[in-house]
């Protein structure tokens, strides 16, 4: 016979399975962000912007806006079933007044009991998603997202391009 004793521990397990997964994936992040800062190898954590002030070269957003400067995520909401998404901002050009770095929207999540890391690339039909079993995965990751900031600067529009005709003539 199920006694409230056994709903309550079940409940109990089930709640100490959803702390882990959350745990698990912070914590995959925050290795993710250190190795993603370490492999661009920058010249400082830091720049000056025109007015003198700081500004690190990476840096994150969650998904509510709060900028976190520091690059650990520990106040990341994560959801049992979506995971944690956030914003990945990568400064490519730290020349004055205003340098814009280029961002990247990644998330973590567990799909069938494994982790797995989504980047949604420019192109509406492209999110990568990729398996992260260990850091040798992580730093593949941290490669595609670096191959996919390329891809952005490479597709910046430089003078405007012609009108194509695209339409179709049925009569021809």
């Amino acid at each position: 016979m199920i006694t409230f004793k056994d709903i309550k521990n079940k409940k109990s397990q089930i709640k100490d399975e959803k702390a882990k997964s959350r745990e698990a994936i912070k914590e995959s992040i925050n290795e993710f962000l250190k190795i993603y800062v370490d492999s661009l190898q920058l010249p400082a954590e830091t720049f000056k912007f025109k007015d003198g002030r700081d500004h690190p070269y990476v840096f994150v957003v969650n998904k509510v806006g709060f900028q976190t400067i520091n690059l650990t995520l520990d106040d990341l909401e994560v959801d049992t079933i979506n995971g944690a998404s956030f914003v990945l901002n990568t400064v490519v050009d730290d020349e004055p007044p205003f340098p814009r770095p280029v961002q990247t929207y990644i998330s973590a999540y567990f799909v069938d009991g494994n982790l797995e890391y989504s980047m949604k690339t420019d192109n509406i039909n492209n999110t990568v998603f990729f398996p992260v079993k260990n850091e040798s995965d992580l730093r593949t990751f941290c490669e595609l997202v670096k191959k996919s900031i390329i891809e952005k600067i490479e597709s910046e529009q430089i003078g405007k391009k012609s009108a194509k005709d695209e339409s179709i003539n049925l009569w021809d």
